[in-house]
């Protein structure tokens, strides 16, 4: 359940003051980048019956709902082929991947999808699969990553494949593993990773396809068949990755915390990406020089025109970016402080997607840091601070990507940073509304207690979080101040199977449930500047901040 997420900047009224005909053009200014309710543009609520005994709709008074509910789901499958003891292809499929319940029905959604058996939703009395192009935008079935490993024990491991990137506490590179994950890192790799093991040192090195262009598969006769290839080779984006840290194996980590030793891990990377050209933008599915379709082109001789019709729209990127991310891990008995650190310089030409509207140089700098530390001074209570600050930019107008980070002043320096967006913090600001953690810093005290912890592994606990948000640049936000919000969550959470190691957090097989509450009590930052408050004539004067709540409950079951 969602409620009040566009924080009430949707209950301003409209130019003609009548009660809820909410402005359309005040909440588009918000920055809030939530999808609302459309159950409040509707006048059916509150219909009138005329004399001739017709009800109609009411649009001055339309319906007043600030609550949206829903349930969703998915399966992830993990299978592994193991041909030899050194050879390992593993994968990740998600089938109804983050389906919403009862969105495919047979009588359907949209004009286009009806079933002879129910002519509308409401006489339908079961759910087809998702096909993409008929009830949804998601097939049923995604495969999302596939890789081989080939280890030798003296010479390390070879990957290669579609496959997870993790680093440190995942706040750039996040691999989306655990049960409640909906964003990933995944990268189109072939790396090398070593270890010396009397010295728990590992190091490594990749090679990234992070981005190929347009291929011939848009452009291919016998499209679905055959070797599809590069078209263009400035258009890439290239990235190399060098690695290198000191990590013992879980199990010696194991140990070393039962003799009550502190264990130390600490690591870091540096990744450099450049590309020349940039294809974005320009159209080449189905499209060519003289028009018309991919048959027409065939006929007419003219399927490549296409292609010279992409090469004439390439822009000039011409970028190249740095990033360096250092982690840390101290671990002992009852405690664990575990840090990480991010820095990325670049430069790019142009950040548009077209030539007309390139720009003569945009710089790039931006820092990011992670710090969570965590007591356990008691076998059931963990006491938990977790603190995270993300470089803002003084000449934009507003914190991320999701509501439309504008660049002001003629600015070139791009210093906004961001987290990983399944670096969660909390259930409502970060996670659902923003999205991801930008221009901003938090500071997020925790305590959990584990009411039943017994020695078969049934396991049931409660947890509070608290977290308070501010932008680093008060002068991005549209309150234009830099205090965002406070939340306070709440979880209670039973395990059928748990680990005794705190410090493994890898799923063992079993049932889980949990429910969670959240409130979030937006600030000034979110707010309407001073100059509108104090504006009589101006429609945000009556501006009420509203607090947003969820509830969430989840059944799940690990194997």
């Amino acid at each position: 359940m969602f409620h009040d997420f566009t924080l009430g900047w949707d209950r301003v009224p409209g130019p003609g003051g009548v009660g809820r005909v909410y402005d359309d053009g005040v909440f588009r200014g918000s920055g809030i980048p939530w999808v609302r309710n459309p159950d409040n543009f509707s006048g059916w609520c509150n219909g009138v019956t005329g004399t001739d005994g017709v009800f109609t709709a009411n649009p001055s008074s339309p319906c007043a709902n600030g609550t949206q509910v829903m349930a969703n789901m998915r399966f992830r499958f993990e299978p592994e082929i193991h041909p030899v003891d050194w050879v390992v292809i593993r994968s990740q499929i998600d089938v109804l991947d983050n389906l919403v319940m009862g969105s495919t029905p047979e009588g359907g959604y949209t004009a286009g999808f009806r079933s002879p058996f129910a002519p509308n939703q409401f006489l339908s009395n079961t759910q087809v699969s998702p096909q993409v192009g008929l009830n949804t935008l998601t097939d049923s079935i995604l495969v999302k990553r596939a890789w081989a490993e080939a280890t030798n024990s003296t010479l390390g491991t070879l990957r290669f494949g579609r496959m997870p990137w993790h680093w440190g506490l995942g706040m750039l590179q996040n691999a989306g593993n655990d049960t409640d994950a909906d964003y990933q890192t995944t990268v189109d790799r072939v790396g090398y990773q070593g270890r010396y093991r009397p010295y728990n040192l590992f190091f490594g090195a990749a090679w990234d396809f992070m981005s190929s262009g347009v291929t011939s598969q848009r452009r291919a006769i016998d499209a679905g068949q055959g070797q599809t290839y590069d078209l263009s080779m400035y258009d890439n984006v290239h990235q190399v990755v060098a690695y290198a840290g000191r990590q013992l194996d879980i199990e010696d980590q194991r140990a070393a915390v039962a003799r009550n030793e502190v264990v130390f891990n600490a690591g870091g990377y540096v990744s450099y990406r450049w590309q020349f050209l940039s294809g974005e933008g320009v159209q080449t599915d189905r499209a060519t020089r003289a028009g018309g379709t991919m048959i027409d082109a065939i006929e007419a001789g003219t399927l490549n025109g296409s292609s010279q019709t992409y090469g004439e729209g390439l822009a000039r990127r011409d970028a190249w970016q740095l990033t360096t991310d250092g982690w840390f891990q101290i671990l002992g008995k009852i405690f664990r402080v575990e840090g990480e650190l991010a820095y990325t310089r670049g430069w790019m030409y142009s950040a548009a997607n077209n030539a007309a509207s390139a720009r003569n140089g945009y710089y790039i700098s931006q820092f990011g840091a992670l710090l969570e530390a965590e007591l356990r001074p008691i076998p059931r209570l963990r006491i938990e601070l977790k603190m995270g600050y993300a470089s803002g930019d003084a000449e934009t107008e507003g914190l991320s990507y999701s509501n439309g980070v504008a660049q002001f002043n003629d600015d070139r320096i791009l210093t906004n940073f961001a987290f990983h967006p399944n670096q969660r913090i909390d259930l409502i600001f970060w996670r659902n509304i923003q999205r991801q953690i930008s221009g901003a810093y938090f500071f997020r005290p925790s305590a959990q207690y584990d009411f039943i912890s017994d020695p078969e592994g049934n396991r049931f606990f409660g947890r509070v979080d608290v977290i308070w948000s501010r932008a680093a640049e008060w002068i991005s936000t549209r309150g234009n101040h830099a205090d965002l919000g406070i939340e306070i969550d709440a979880t209670l959470r039973y395990e059928s199977n748990h680990r005794r190691d705190p410090n493994d957090r890898r799923p063992l097989p079993g049932f889980f449930a949990l429910a969670q509450y959240g409130v979030f009590f937006p600030l000034a930052g979110l707010g309407a500047r001073d100059d509108e408050r104090n504006n009589s004539s101006s429609t945000l004067r009556t501006l009420e901040l509203l607090p947003a709540q969820t509830v969430r409950g989840v059944l799940g079951v690990t194997y």
